[in-house]
């Protein structure tokens, strides 16, 4: 992830629109949008399951992809 965005509502949103984007390139159309949230969502699982070398930066790290998953589910 090359870009992260300041509030995490605008992160999700950023990361949900940039999936459907690239399924719809690839023309996976018997994906759908739930599919792709789901992918989306086991990604932001992974990056908070992701060892953090910077102890400090974690409890901010794991707040902010926490809150990205939950507004997710909301989108």
């Amino acid at each position: 992830m090359s870009k992260l965005l300041p509030s995490p509502k605008a992160q999700a949103k950023f990361m949900l629109r940039h999936a459907l984007a690239v399924v719809k390139e690839m023309k996976l159309t018997e994906l759908s949008r739930d599919n792709v949230k789901e992918s989306v969502m086991l990604a932001v699982d992974k990056i908070l399951a992701a060892p953090v070398e910077d102890k400090t930066g974690e409890q901010q790290a794991v707040k902010y992809w926490t809150k990205v998953k939950k507004y997710l589910k909301e989108l």
